[in-house]
């Protein structure tokens, strides 16, 4: 286990890192993940022993790494930087082959070489110049540097960054190949989503130290995200891998301080679902079906959604709060028995507050004739509002004291 005990670290009188703890445990992927800033390579290099703390230490199966020299701390943990300036002419074999300082066996030395460039799939260029190397085949040479040092630990800082997706993926199932239960790898990733779909624990940097830690879908949330990143996200999960992804989303600095309830279903709110949460406003919708396509989206948004099993009919009390909204937003969609009751609400509302229509999927479709009847009545009560700038625009005539745009 490498242990990391009170860490505290300074550049100068600029404090860095504050009181870190961690317990990174063989078998797993470990990711440290933070805002631009937050201490994350000087972490590492910590633990790598070119830095020596302030304050704390880290330990190796109990061993003081600040203690040990160079080369004993090469045959424990190899450390992997962003960037390695190296002098183009030494060919990729010869890079690797550095690895081995450390080690005392020149029979097992051409055979862990060879072992490394083959796992990294750089065999095929061994005799070509690092100079003569795309970015994404050096980053590998480097990679294939680091296995062939033969240790359990690896420490690898934003070693993904620099890369295009196909080699991104091909380093990260690198090193999940190399992983076995005594080894341990520990990295700092820029691509939250990468380390979502990779690591086994991830560390969360803000503030200097550690925010939270866990495992992924326990770690990244949009509440996480927004503590440490300051934007706002829709956290959603990996169809393939079932991890999270993060979707930033941009809100808008002015917001519209209304309750709005919306009236939608089979996507047709989708367009309207994300306008009205870029502008904040506090929304509501149904009564939709568990399983409808605005439900779900609805739901990844944090609004409040009034649901009802499929093939159930609303009723009245299913949407009683609807009558606490300062306006009732309508959507094209499918009206019929089911949902006939949003609509009759939607025209009962009418009377006291303002009705706004937004047609901006596809037009709307009718079971009954006596449903269409229905849908028209509604209309003839509502405001059109053709698209998002008019319906801001409508929203904002709800608001006195706010400044209205031209």
């Amino acid at each position: 286990m490498l242990d990391v005990q009170g860490l505290r670290f300074s550049y100068g009188r600029q404090e860095v890192l504050t009181k870190v703890d961690m317990q990174l445990q063989p078998g797993r992927l470990h990711a440290i993940v933070g805002a631009n800033g937050a201490g994350k390579s000087t972490l590492i290099k910590l633990l790598a022993g070119l830095l020596d703390p302030a304050q704390g230490a880290v330990l190796y199966k109990g061993e003081l790494i600040c203690a040990m020299n160079d080369k004993q701390r090469a045959r424990r943990m190899a450390y992997m930087a962003q960037e390695l300036h190296v002098p183009a002419d030494f060919t990729a074999k010869e890079m690797v082959e550095m690895a081995r300082y450390a080690r005392e066996s020149d029979e097992e030395d051409e055979k862990a070489v060879l072992d490394a460039m083959e796992r990294t799939r750089t065999i095929a260029f061994s005799d070509r110049r690092i100079g003569e190397l795309s970015g994404g085949e050096k980053q590998r040479v480097l990679l294939a540097r680091a296995f062939a040092q033969g240790t359990d630990v690896l420490l690898l800082d934003e070693v993904t960054s620099a890369l295009d997706l196909h080699y991104q993926l091909a380093v990260m199932e690198d090193l999940r190949d190399w992983l076995t239960p005594e080894r341990i790898i520990v990295m700092v990733l820029h691509d939250i989503n990468l380390a979502a779909r990779y690591a086994d624990e991830i560390w969360l940097m803000k503030d200097k130290g550690i925010h939270l830690h866990g495992a992924p879908a326990s770690v990244i949330h949009p509440d996480s995200i927004r503590s440490v990143y300051r934007v706002d996200s829709i956290t959603e999960r990996n169809p393939v891998t079932d991890s999270p992804i993060v979707i930033p989303v941009k809100r808008q600095e002015k917001k519209l301080p209304l309750r709005l309830h919306v009236i939608a279903g089979g996507g047709s709110g989708r367009a309207l679902y994300a306008a009205l949460y870029r502008y904040g406003a506090t929304v509501s919708t149904g009564v939709l079906n568990l399983g409808d396509t605005d439900h779900t989206i609805a739901k990844r948004l944090g609004m409040q959604v009034y649901e009802t099993h499929p093939f159930s009919h609303v009723e009245e009390e299913d949407i009683a709060a609807v009558s606490e909204a300062d306006a009732v937003l309508l959507t094209n969609l499918a009206v019929g028995p089911g949902n006939r009751k949003n609509l009759e609400l939607a025209l009962r509302r009418a009377e006291k507050i303002p009705l706004l229509y937004c047609p901006w999927q596809v037009g709307a479709q009718f079971i009954h004739k006596e449903d269409e009847v229905l849908w028209q009545e509604v209309l003839a009560q509502a405001k059109v509002c053709a698209d998002e700038d008019a319906l801001v625009h409508a929203l904002q005539e709800l608001l006195p004291d706010v400044r209205r745009e031209d």
